[in-house]
């Protein structure tokens, strides 16, 4: 058995970033491996050694405008590592932790036709594979579930026995989770039934499109010891069908054909309805009738058994005007996507066992880049892809106990714990990350000493030249759901040929600095430790490489343009709040846990209609800044509210830049905390050339204190919270639908902080829809 162990016995209690960074630089081989608990019964193996090269994903790339391709989910033995013992005090470096490995039973992505590994065997976790495609192409995947529910024990679809004495439909392990408080079906469950949501694509939300409501059961019938549904299973019907969906796509880029159930091929919706009928009449339940509740509102069916096809486009704009007089209105951005589970209820278990793979969609963005680095053919081909997770087996504090992870899980790169790069001095790299972590944000602070970077797009689409420009050396925070671009040079020669990337798992910008004094930041525990997400080798040579200049970059799209303040149609305010532990909600929008009830969906009455959205977190109790995610349409973000903010004032003491004295002074603000129309910004500059996201945290709120650190009442006598919050403009162009929003820490997404959002639907398409 290899362990990896990392001590300091005399680290002081308050360390500054800087100075953890060198105490953990110190120690080469650290490893900081937080998952969850040892699992009970389970014989530790063999770890693998850090610091192996970064593990280059397997591809289904697209060739003559059509990405063609079969996603594989299953369940396998995988390689794991645990921290034992946990840190029973976050950010104490004086405690021993070790990265012990067990083999676990991982659901995960494959490419389908590829061999898998032999039952019973341990594999090492992959991400699913890279999807490579371009702009306007058309995406046509065959999507198997096998999936053995047997390898979960007590974590298996309970949903399925709801109803059932002592059943509540929720995962029952170790006594319940979350006891009391979650209740079906904003809780865990169903982690079995699979999908994909393709994250940042502008694309169909409906029927064989980016559906996040479809709901895949894997098939109990099985031939010589596998599962009887493959591939092959349904390949006719599927070849008929994507040929179909290619005519009916391919010339119209709005077109989100099919439309209704009837134009699948008849054999397959026949058998689906047999499966189901007879999975209905084995379990009780009922899924077959909800799908006829689909059919009879003129909806899309959402329950299958065994296999679905994936059926869309990637709408190419061709317009040379902004806004065209008619037709696309926006078109998909090229740049670094991803794919993963979205099943409410699994969404966390499932991404966290890593459920989740990078989506590429290239486009005249790449064609620049490699125009500028032609000396590589398909240079951005060839270029570090990234994606970073929290592997494990359960969602954070399902187990209660020892085996409760502090401040959630390393970060995984491409499946390992701190791989490693080789960059050759004066080499410039471009690294596409992707942060499929279900909890935490990468903050990166800084770069290995000599390393410079640009970054060049955010959530998949570039950034303006200017904005492209600013970006050097500037620090990064990559939510959860957030894909960054950087291009990375090496120094011409390295003062440590082998240097450790440092960050900061956080999940708010408050745990980043603990103010210690009366208007401090009161959060219970310390920030979270920096960990190293990879290794950078220099080593080698070649010839130097130059950052690309802004005037060489791809012009930005026309879609792209700032959205304007006359264009603004509607506006709304979208509340996040968790309440305290032990309270009957735990996670809720607008004041309600997710539910299906058309009264509580966020309506937008009218395609390609313009709004700006509030978006608040009244989230106080602890530092939590919701990451906010939105499907099919990226947003701009127009003003940002973070009551925690902290600034350094003239005598280098770093304060609260927002406080309660009327006779502050720069750099600090006053406000009101009787006055709700003083929470808002001050001294907050506006870029003309905005950025586009798809995911952007929502600072959290703060309680109001007095200079003695007493809560401040309201004329109800109630404590004043200060909420957080940001703006976002938002086109919701294009395509009509129903998708959702939510929290990006995706326990919050699955115990109810998630709405749907309702495009331009009529009342009665809203009847049959679920996302359980």
């Amino acid at each position: 058995m290899t362990r990896c162990a990392t001590r300091s016995d005399s680290a002081p209690a308050e360390l500054s970033l800087f100075r953890l960074w060198a105490v953990l630089t110190a120690v080469t081989l650290a490893a900081i491996a937080g998952f969850s608990a040892e699992p009970a019964r389970a014989a530790p193996i063999d770890c693998l050694p850090m610091q192996q090269p970064l593990v280059r994903i397997p591809e289904i790339v697209s060739n003559s405008g059509i990405l063609h391709g079969t996603i594989l989910l299953n369940d396998e033995l995988q390689r794991i590592a645990f921290r034992t013992p946990p840190q029973s005090v976050p950010g104490d470096l004086t405690q021993r932790t070790a990265s012990t490995c067990f083999a676990q039973y991982m659901r995960a992505y494959h490419v389908g036709g590829e061999p898998l590994p032999p039952p019973g065997s341990v594999s090492d976790p992959v991400p699913g594979p890279v999807l490579r495609a371009r702009v306007g192409d058309i995406i046509e995947l065959t999507f198997l579930n096998q999936i053995n529910p047997a390898d979960f024990g007590n974590s298996i679809d309970m949903d399925l026995k709801r109803g059932q004495p002592g059943v509540t439909g929720c995962d029952e392990v170790g006594g319940g989770i979350y006891p009391g408080n979650d209740k079906f079906p904003d809780c865990f469950h169903g982690s079995t039934t699979g999908n994909i949501h393709f994250h940042g694509t502008h694309t169909n939300p409906n029927s064989t499109g980016d559906n996040v409501l479809i709901q895949l059961r894997p098939s109990n019938e099985q031939q010589d010891g596998a599962n009887a549904v493959t591939a092959a299973t349904y390949a006719q019907q599927f070849a008929r069908f994507f040929a179909e969906c290619e005519q009916q796509l391919r010339g119209n880029p709005l077109s989100e054909w099919p439309t209704s159930w009837d134009q699948l091929p008849k054999e397959y919706t026949d058998d689906q309805k047999a499966r189901l009928q007879k999975y209905d009449a084995q379990s009780g339940q009922n899924l077959w009738g909800m799908n006829e509740l689909s059919l009879i509102s003129g909806g899309w069916p959402q329950y299958y058994i065994g296999a679905y096809p994936y059926c869309f486009q990637l709408p190419k704009y061709t317009g040379g005007t902004f806004p065209p007089p008619s037709g696309l209105q926006m078109g998909q951005s090229p740049g670094t996507h991803w794919y993963h589970a979205h099943k409410h209820g699994s969404t966390n278990i499932n991404v966290q066992n890593g459920m989740s793979g990078v989506f590429i969609i290239e486009g005249a963005y790449d064609d620049a880049l490699n125009a500028f680095y032609d000396k590589v053919p398909n240079w951005t081909g060839t270029q570090p892809v990234m994606l970073v997770n929290q592997l494990g087996v359960s969602p954070n504090k399902e187990y209660g106990g020892p085996g409760q992870t502090d401040k959630g899980p390393d970060f995984s790169v491409n499946g390992r714990l701190q791989p490693k790069i080789t960059m050759y001095p004066g080499e410039v790299q471009m690294w596409r990350i992707a942060n499929s972590s279900p909890r935490s944000t990468i903050y990166i602070p800084y770069l290995p000493e000599g390393f410079t970077w640009r970054q060049l797009a955010q959530d998949g689409v570039q950034l303006a030249p200017d904005n492209y420009d600013n970006s050097a050396n500037r620090p990064l925070r990559i939510a959860p759901g957030n894909r960054v671009d950087l291009l990375v040079k090496a120094p011409p020669k390295s003062a440590l040929p082998l240097a450790p990337l440092m960050v900061l798992p956080n999940v708010a910008s408050a745990e980043i600095t603990v103010v210690p004094n009366a208007q401090a930041i009161r959060y219970p525990g310390a920030p979270p430790p920096p960990v190293p997400l990879l290794w950078i080798e220099t080593t080698g040579q070649g010839p130097e490489m130059q950052f690309i200049p802004k005037d060489k970059l791809a012009p930005l799209p026309l879609y792209l343009a700032d959205i304007g303040d006359n264009e603004v149609q509607g506006r709304k305010t979208i509340t996040f709040a968790s309440a305290r532990p032990g309270s009957a909600m735990q996670h809720t929008i607008n004041n309600h846990q997710f539910n299906e009830l058309p009264a509580d969906y966020i309506k937008v009455d009218k395609i390609n209609t313009t709004e700006e959205w509030t978006i608040v977190n009244n989230t106080a109790f602890q530092p939590i800044d919701h990451p906010f995610h939105i499907h099919i349409n990226p947003f701009q973000v127009t003003e940002v509210f973070d009551p925690n903010q902290v600034v350094t004032n003239s005598n280098g003491r770093k304060v609260y830049k927002y406080v309660f004295d009327p006779d502050a002074k720069a750099p600090q603000c006053y406000i009101n905390p009787l006055d709700k129309s003083t929470w808002k910004p001050c001294n907050q500059t506006t870029s003309s050339e905005r950025i586009w996201w798809d995911v952007f945290p929502i600072p959290s709120g703060r309680n109001a204190l007095d200079d003695n650190g007493k809560p401040i009442l309201g004329p109800d006598q109630q404590p004043i919270m200060i909420g957080g919050y940001f703006k976002m403009r938002s086109r919701f162009d294009d395509f009509p639908g129903i998708f959702v929003l939510h929290c990006h820490i995706l326990a919050h997404e699955d115990r109810g902080m998630m709405s749907i959002v309702a495009v331009q639907q009529p009342e009665k398409a809203l009847m049959g829809v679920t996302h359980h």
